[in-house]
């Protein structure tokens, strides 16, 4: 028999690329908790803005 972990599978940021087991989902893509709360304290005039518009955009072709 194969020992399994029991608890969620880990799944990988998409802005960091860390491994976490827990996130939030936005724009159909899971970001981690470190990240979320940078995005929470991210104001329109932060260098990162940017950044976090480009890596948080939909993908082509995921509304159809």
């Amino acid at each position: 028999m194969i020992p399994r972990s029991g608890g969620k599978r880990m799944r990988v940021c998409r802005a960091c690329g860390r491994k976490y087991k827990r996130g939030i989902r936005l724009s159909s893509k899971f970001v981690c908790v470190w990240c979320e709360q940078s995005l929470i304290q991210l104001k329109a005039d932060d260098q990162d803005y940017d950044r976090w518009m480009y890596l948080l955009k939909p993908e082509s072709g995921s509304y159809k």
